[in-house]
This record gives structure tokens, C-alpha cells and sequence, in this order.
């Protein structure tokens, strides 16, 4: 029998709203980057080979391009996506721990406290 679906029906913990919408806002850039990315590879020439692009080419080029933007976008400090999550978090409650490391820092990637 499959479970109940959601964090309400399972007794767990809604997550936290930063949390959310500092993932929400690496996603976006992660989508700007790959946006880009395909873009850049469509304003270069065609490769000159003997053989015209296969779809699986495409494919892996496709999927090759979307693991780069997920990348970059979680490792970006100063990205577009972390000056949106900035912008957007003065408008949620502010963080109860004092103790917890900003959101999209290093520190709080690897769980370090101050």
C-alpha cells in the first residue's frame, strides 16, 4: 500500500520557508544558465565533422548542459539567483536560531556553525 503524500499527512515538519525559496531561486538560475548555455551552443557554428549531429548527441548535450546549470547554480555566491533569494527574504519572518549561518553560504552548506 503507498503512503500518505505531503509533509501535513506524514506528521513531518513544513520546510522552512528560507529553505524554499532559496531553493526556488537556485532552480531559477539553474533554468538561466542552461537557457544560456543552449543559446550559446546555437549561436556556434555547426561543428564541421563528417557526420551530421545525432539525437543522442543532442540528448547528452541537452542533459550535459542541464547538470552544468544545476552546478553552477548551487555553488554561485553572487549569482542572479542568490540576489533574488536576498531581495525576497526581507519579506519572510525573521530567522529565530542567531546561531545559524546565513542561507547560501558555505558555512551552511557544510553544517558549520559560527
Amino acid at each position: 500500500m503507498i503512503g500518505p503524500v505531503g509533509p501535513g499527512l506524514t506528521g513531518a515538519t513544513a520546510p522552512d520557508p528560507r529553505e524554499r525559496l532559496l531553493e526556488s531561486t537556485r532552480q531559477l538560475e539553474a533554468v538561466f544558465y542552461q537557457q544560456m548555455l543552449q543559446a550559446m551552443r546555437d549561436a556556434a557554428p555547426a561543428e564541421g565533422g563528417l557526420f551530421e549531429t545525432s539525437e543522442g548527441e543532442k540528448i547528452f548535450r541537452g542533459l550535459f548542459d542541464e547538470t552544468l546549470a544545476r552546478l553552477a547554480a548551487e555553488q554561485s555566491e553572487r549569482g542572479p539567483g542568490m540576489a533574488m533569494f536576498r531581495q525576497m527574504s526581507g519579506h519572510l519572518p525573521p530567522e529565530e536560531a542567531a546561531d545559524v549561518p546565513p542561507l547560501g553560504t558555505l558555512e551552511h552548506r557544510n553544517g558549520v556553525a559560527r
